[in-house]
């Protein structure tokens, strides 16, 4: 079953149904928000706010027991998250204007985590197989951050924070299955993390001036 919400005139449109056993809470304030949810099957569930101007959000479940919680509270933030398969998971939450998250899962009880907090950030999480983990953390301005997950039982974790003492990226691996990725800068980086069976590879790009690229 599809659902189309559109917020209008400052005012706060609500949508909570039953749809095949699927269950959608949408909550809208502020002007010209878009959402649509397209559940199929058993048991999925959506809860999704949007809190400003033009957000767009497009949530799509297909399968069983998959979960999305996203948040956009802010102007022309986007949400697209399309869930395939058993128990998949995804948390999305977005602060400041034009902010733009994707989450792709096609599996079994993959989980997504992603923040945004500041203007013109993007995130990208992909899981293809099952138990993968992504997390995603981004405060600042034009940061980007790229995750593909192929296998079982993998772990990334992409942190852009504030600046400290000017230190140059770090990125630290305990294991071809877990990639963590911290750059101390707030803006204008680009990290993407590809990870496949008995491998991981990281780029990681300063749009500004310098390109460090790390093979594991």
């Amino acid at each position: 079953m599809k659902k189309f919400i559109f917020g209008a005139a400052a005012l706060m449109a609500m949508n909570f149904s039953f749809a095949q056993t699927n269950i959608d809470l949408t909550a809208q304030i502020g002007n010209l928000n878009t959402a649509t949810v397209d559940q199929t099957g058993i048991l999925n569930t959506n809860a999704l706010m949007q809190s400003g101007n033009r957000n767009d959000a497009d949530i799509d479940q297909v399968g069983w027991t998959n979960s999305n919680v996203a948040l956009s509270m802010g102007n022309r933030n986007a949400i697209d998250v399309e869930q395939w398969g058993l128990g998949n998971a995804n948390t999305t939450s977005q602060y400041g204007n034009r902010n733009s998250a994707t989450t792709l899962q096609i599996g079994w009880n993959n989980d997504v985590d992603q923040l945004q907090v500041g203007n013109r950030n993007e995130a990208s999480a992909t899981q293809l197989g099952g138990e993968n983990y992504i997390s995603q953390n981004q405060d600042g301005r034009r940061n980007s951050a790229t995750a593909l997950q192929i296998g079982m039982d993998n772990e990334i974790w992409q942190e852009m924070k504030l600046r400290q003492h000017n230190s140059d990226p770090t990125t630290i691996f305990t294991n071809y299955r877990m990639a963590m990725t911290t750059v101390p800068h707030t803006s204008n980086w680009e990290i993407t993390t590809r990870q496949i069976p008995t491998k991981t590879v990281t780029i990681i790009q300063q749009w500004d001036y310098r390109l460090v690229t790390q093979i594991f």
